[in-house]
């Protein structure tokens, strides 16, 4: 039998120096504290980088825009210097023009007279004639609106009765053109009396017409 006053052997696995295990036999202090330390170290690194990254990207961002602007106006400045705006009004005698503005195939477009309106009896509207352009393989189309002006009044009646057939020979004659032929305004003049020959002839009349072309557009 063990003697009462003998102390118990302490194993040696056991270090009763080490006071840093908690009393509830979790991690021990000392690596928490150490843990803590290095998370916030590492928080404020990363806080500090995301801060630096946003200030260099801002500074990169004004200073492409500041470089930019200036040398856009210098171009500008540049381009204003080397070709400077001339209107015919400049253009005194002698004086030769810009050839680049001599370059342009500008549009003579003829405006016709208004009618005399005593000689009005009456109007009648094609609108919105649309038709498929020659070689456009159903991609592009041409739309137009014709105004028909007669002297007599009684025409109103039968050009209405005729419509159907006029529709129809409109459609040949603006489906047979080609986009290019409608992107030269000059011609504009030349389909507003091919119009005029196509509605005479299917009205049988000589004169008394007058053809206005109200839309023109070409997509």
């Amino acid at each position: 039998m063990a003697d009462e006053n003998t102390m118990p052997e302490i194993p040696d696995d056991i270090n009763l120096d080490d006071d840093s295990q908690d009393a509830d036999g979790g991690a021990p202090s000392s690596k928490r504290k150490r843990a803590s330390l290095g998370g916030n170290k590492l928080i404020k690194i990363l806080m500090w980088v995301g801060i630096g990254s946003v200030v260099i990207i801002a500074e990169v961002v004004i200073a492409y825009m500041l470089i930019n602007k200036f040398f856009m106006q210098k171009q500008l400045a540049q381009m204003e210097q080397s070709q400077p705006i001339q209107t015919r009004e400049s253009v005194t005698d002698g004086e030769q023009a810009n050839p680049e503005m001599g370059s342009l195939d500008l549009p003579d477009l003829p405006h016709d007279p208004a009618p005399d309106m005593k000689k009005v009896g009456g109007l009648f509207t094609l609108a919105d004639v649309v038709v498929n352009p020659a070689l456009s393989q159903g991609k592009r189309y041409f739309v137009v609106t014709v105004v028909c002006v007669f002297e007599d009044k009684k025409m109103v009646d039968k050009i209405t009765l005729l419509e159907p057939v006029i529709q129809d020979r409109l459609n040949t004659l603006l489906s047979s053109k080609t986009v290019q032929w409608y992107s030269n305004y000059n011609n504009r003049s030349i389909l507003k009396r091919e119009v005029a020959a196509i509605i005479m002839q299917a009205m049988d009349m000589k004169d008394g017409l007058n053809i206005y072309i109200t839309k023109y557009v070409i997509q």
